[in-house]
C-alpha cells in the first residue's frame, strides 16, 4: 500500500484541514471495498474521489466477446481490442460467414500478450518499473497511460492494461475446423471455462497435462463441461514413498484451487493422481461423470480414501455419477471428507440423492445466516431430457418445501434448481389458456362433426373448470398459498418444468413465472429462465411437449420491470424454440431501454393493450367462475411460519398472478415510474449464447432470423 500513501498525504492536507477518519486509511478502504460487488464500485465508489478511483481500479476485469458467426471486419475490430483485456470469451456454434481457421484465432491471442511484454519491457528499461510510487508517481502514470493509449487508441479507462486472466471457451466440435481448441493458451491464465458440444457419433481427446503444465502453469480454476464424448487425458506424474510411508512428489505442485469437471470422461487413476499435485485445492466438484459399457464409472469410496490420504484441506466436494444414486455410503463417505459444519455456505445436491431426509441432515448442521448458495445439478439438458422423469419430479419437490419453510435457507444470495410450475401457480390459473388463443378450436360432437371454436361462448366455463380439476387432480390440497422466503436472492438460474396436463404454448405460464420472480425476489442482479428438452417415448406420453417461455407483451415479460438492481437478464429460448422470438414485435421489448420511454412507444403500448379487451372479459369471467375457492384458501392463517405481515403482503402483490390484468397494471405503473423499468440492466439474452448491451441485443432479436 506504499503506493498510495504520498498520494494520500497530499490530498488529506487540502479538505479544509479536517480532522482524519479512519475511513481515510487506504487499508481500512481496501476491506471494506473487498466485500462490494463490482457494479456498485464501478458505478458509485469509483466516483467518490481520486484515492477511491486508485484503490479499486485494479479490480475491474475489460472483457472481450469473440463470436464465430461475426463478419470478418467485426472480428477485426474484436481482435484489437484484446490489448490489455483480462477476460476473453470465444463462441463457436455455428460455421462461419468468412473462411476462418484456428490460426486466426491464435494469432489474435499472441499479439496482445506480446505487445504486453513490449509494453511491460519498454516501461522497465525507463525505470517506470510501478505505475504510481514516491513523489514521481502522478508523472509515471502519465507515461504509462500515454503508451498504452498509443497501442489501444483510447485513454485510460477504469480497467487496468495487463495480461489475459480468463478465458471462457464454448465450442461445438462438429466445427473442429474453426475451433482452435488444441493450441497453447496464454501462460498467463489463472482461470478457464470450457464448454464442449460434441455429437454422438463423435469423440474427442483433451490433453490436460498440456493445459495445467506446459501452457497455463498459474491456472487456479479449472471449469470444464461436456458430453460422454469428451475425454481428457493425462499423462502421470510418478511419485515416491519417503521414509515416514508418505507419497513424496517429484514433480511441482500445481497452482489450482477449483477443479469442476461435468460429465466429462477422465478416469478414476488419472484423477487421483492430478489430485496429488493440487495441494492448495478447495474445491472439488465432479458432477453427472459418465459411467457406460465403454467408460468405466468412478469408485467413490477409492477416490475418498486416497483425497484423505493427502494433505488436502477442502472446502467443497460434490461428487455424483450420470444417471446413478448414490448409495448411502458413498454419501456418508463424502460428507467426513469434508464435514458440514455451522460455517457452511453452499450446497451442491444431485437430483436423484435429494431426498427429505438428506435436506433434513443437512439443515440441521447448517447455522443460521451461514447459507449462501444452494445448486441442484441434474443430468445434462439433452434432446431426449423429460419433465416427468423422477429426479425432476421430486427433487424440485423437495427443495420447494424446504424454501418456503426453513429459517436456514431465509439468506440465500445464489439459487440454481429446478423449478416446478405448479409450486409457483398459488392460485391455480395455469389452466387459463384459452384466453391467449382465439382460434383454439374443439370438437363439439355437431351433426357436422366439424370443430367449432369455443373461444367466448358457453362452452368455455364448463371446459375451464374440467382443466383446472385436471390439471390438480394429483396435487394435494393445501391450506394456504405459499411462496419462497429466500426474498434477498441475488442471482436466480432456473429450469422451469411442468407436468403433462400443461399447454405447451400458453402465455399464462410465462405471466406466473415472471409475475412471481418480479414480486419475490426483488433484490435479484443476474437472473436465466429456462425450460428443458422434451422427448417421450412411451405410448402414454407420446404427445406431451415441453414448456416454452413466451416474450411478448402480454405474455408478462414486462412484469420485471420492477427489478431495479437486475443487471444480467437471459430469457434465451431452448429446446428449438426460435419461433417465440421471431415473432416478436418491437412493443413487447422496447420497454427495456431508454429509448422505449418517449411519448410514441407508450402510445403503442396502450394501443396494444386496448387489443386484449376480449381477452379481459373471458378472464373475468374465469375469475369469477373460481373466486370462491380462491378466497377460501387465503383465509387460512394457521401454521405460518415466518414474518406474517411480509408474506400478507408478498401475497396480496401476487393476488393477479397469470392475468393480463397485472400486465396491464404494470404498463400503466411504467409509465408513472420516476426511473426507468430495468435502470442497472448491462447485458441481455436473448439469441446470443452471452450478455449484450440491450439495445444491440434487442435490435439483434427483432431481425429476421439469420438463414441456416
Amino acid at each position: 500500500m506504499n503506493i498510495f500513501r504520498n498520494s494520500f498525504s497530499r490530498t488529506t492536507t487540502t479538505i479544509n484541514n479536517r480532522k482524519p477518519s479512519p475511513i481515510d486509511i487506504p487499508e481500512i478502504l481496501e476491506h471494506i471495498f473487498s466485500h462490494l460487488d463490482e457494479y456498485t464500485l464501478r458505478k458509485r465508489v469509483v466516483f467518490v474521489c481520486r484515492l477511491w478511483y486508485l484503490l479499486n481500479r485494479g479490480r475491474f476485469l475489460r472483457s472481450v466477446v469473440w463470436d464465430g458467426s461475426w463478419s470478418k471486419e467485426t472480428l477485426s475490430v474484436a481482435s484489437a481490442k484484446m490489448v490489455g483485456a483480462a477476460r476473453f470469451s470465444y463462441y463457436m456454434l455455428s460455421k462461419p460467414e468468412v473462411e476462418f481457421q484456428a490460426r486466426e484465432l491464435r494469432d489474435a491471442f499472441e499479439r496482445p500478450q506480446e505487445e504486453y511484454r513490449r509494453l511491460l519491457s519498454a516501461h522497465m528499461s525507463n525505470g517506470s518499473g510501478s505505475v504510481i510510487s514516491g513523489e514521481s508517481g502522478q508523472a509515471k502514470s502519465t507515461s504509462t497511460t500515454t503508451a498504452t493509449s498509443a497501442i489501444t487508441a483510447t485513454t485510460a479507462t477504469l480497467y487496468n492494461f495487463g495480461p489475459l486472466k480468463e478465458l471462457h471457451l464454448v465450442l461445438d466440435m462438429d466445427l473442429a475446423l474453426y475451433a482452435g481448441l488444441q493450441y497453447p493458451y496464454p501462460n498467463t491464465l489463472t482461470k478457464l471455462v470450457m464448454t464442449i458440444l460434441v455429437s454422438d457419433n463423435g469423440f474427442i481427446m483433451l490433453g490436460l497435462e498440456s493445459i495445467l503444465q506446459s501452457w497455463c502453469p498459474l491456472l487456479e480454476f479449472l471449469e470444464i463441461h461436456g458430453t460422454p464424448h469428451v475425454g481428457l487425458s493425462w499423462e502421470h506424474f510418478p511419485t515416491t514413498i519417503d521414509d515416514q510411508g508418505q507419497q513424496k512428489q517429484q514433480q511441482q505442485p500445481l497452482a489450482l484451487r477449483t477443479l469442476i469437471l461435468e460429465n466429462i470422461a477422465l478416469d478414476q487413476d488419472s484423477l487421483e493422481n492430478i489430485l496429488t499435485f493440487t495441494l492448495q485445492l478447495k474445491a472439488l466438484k465432479l458432477i453427472g461423470m459418465p459411467s457406460s459399457n465403454d467408460v468405466r464409472g468412478y469408485d467413490w469410496l477409492r477416490l475418498f480414501r486416497h483425497l484423505q490420504s493427502l494433505p488436502i484441506a477442502l472446502e467443497t466436494i460434490h461428487c455424483s455419477t450420470q444417471n446413478q444414486q448414490s448409495s448411502p455410503e458413498v454419501l456418508k463417505a463424502m460428507s467426513e471428507i469434508c464435514p458440514t459444519s455451522s460455517t457452511t455456505s453452499e450446497w451442491n445436491l444431485w437430483a436423484l440423492d435429494t431426498s427429505r431426509t438428506l435436506l433434513k441432515d443437512l439443515e440441521l448442521h447448517t447455522g443460521n445466516n451461514s447459507l449462501t448458495t444452494l445448486k441442484l445439478f441434474s443430468r445434462a439438458t439433452r434432446s431426449r431430457a423429460s419433465c416427468l422423469l423422477r429426479e425432476f419430479k421430486e427433487a424440485p419437490l423437495f427443495l420447494h418445501e424446504l424454501l418456503t419453510k426453513s429459517d436456514k435457507l431465509v439468506h440465500l444470495k445464489t439459487l440454481k434448481t429446478i423449478v416446478r410450475l405448479e409450486d409457483w401457480d398459488i392460485y391455480r390459473r395455469a389452466g387459463n389458456f384459452l384466453l391467449d388463443d382465439p382460434n383454439l378450436i374443439k370438437s363439439n360432437n355437431d351433426k357436422t362433426n366439424s370443430n367449432k371454436p369455443i373461444y367466448g361462448n358457453n362452452l368455455i366455463d364448463g371446459y375451464q373448470a374440467n382443466m383446472t380439476a385436471s390439471l390438480y387432480r394429483n396435487r394435494p390440497e393445501i391450506p394456504s398459498p405459499v411462496v419462497w422466503r429466500c426474498r434477498g436472492l441475488q442471482t436466480l438460474h432456473i429450469e422451469v418444468h411442468a407436468s403433462s396436463e400443461f399447454m405447451a404454448n400458453s402465455q399464462v405460464q410465462s405471466r406466473i413465472i415472471f409475475g412471481y420472480i418480479s414480486r419475490v425476489f426483488r433484490q435479484l442482479e443476474e437472473l436465466r429462465v429456462r425450460t428443458p428438452h422434451f422427448f417421450h417415448t412411451t405410448r402414454a406420453s407420446h404427445d406431451i411437449q415441453c414448456p416454452n417461455i413466451r416474450l411478448e407483451l402480454e405474455s408478462g415479460l414486462c412484469l420485471l420491470g420492477r427489478l431495479r438492481h437486475l443487471q444480467r437478464l437471459d430469457v434465451r429460448p431452448m429446446n428449438n424454440a426460435a419461433w417465440s422470438i421471431n415473432n416478436l414485435k418491437e412493443v413487447d421489448l422496447d420497454w427495456m431501454i431508454p429509448s422505449g420511454q418517449n411519448y410514441k412507444t407508450r402510445w403503442t403500448r396502450r394501443k396494444e393493450v386496448k387489443q386484449w379487451k376480449q381477452q379481459r372479459l373471458e378472464e373475468k369471467k374465469l375469475e369469477a367462475y373460481g373466486l370462491h375457492e380462491r378466497t377460501a384458501a387465503t383465509t387460512y392463517s394457521t401454521g405460518v411460519i415466518g414474518n406474517v405481515s411480509a408474506r400478507t403482503e408478498v401475497l396480496g402483490q401476487l393476488r393477479n398472478l397469470g392475468l393480463l390484468k397485472d400486465v396491464k397494471e404494470m404498463i400503466k405503473e411504467m409509465e408513472s415510474m420516476s426511473v426507468p423499468p430495468l435502470p442497472s440492466l448491462e447485458g441481455l439474452s436473448l439469441r446470443h449464447p452471452y450478455f449484450v448491451w440491450p439495445e444491440k441485443e434487442i435490435k439483434y432479436a427483432l431481425e429476421p432470423s439469420p438463414a441456416k
